[in-house]
């Protein structure tokens, strides 16, 4: 997913290579997208990933 936000793939690829429709996808990205300004919102401050986030981020690229 996140090769489509950053355009390193057009999203109608993405999407024919992952078998989901483009409006899954975009429901996805805006609740991605919605989820981090929340967070950062919250006051959420950077930090070093741990094993568990790496893993979860991967399962999205």
């Amino acid at each position: 997913m996140l090769a489509g936000l950053r355009g390193e793939e057009s999203i109608s690829a993405f999407c024919r290579r992952e078998g989901i429709s483009e409006s899954l996808y975009y429901t996805w990205s805006r609740e991605f997208l919605e989820a981090g300004k929340q967070q950062r919102l919250a006051g959420d401050t950077a930090h070093q990933a741990t094993s568990p986030e790496v893993k979860e981020l991967r399962f999205f690229a």
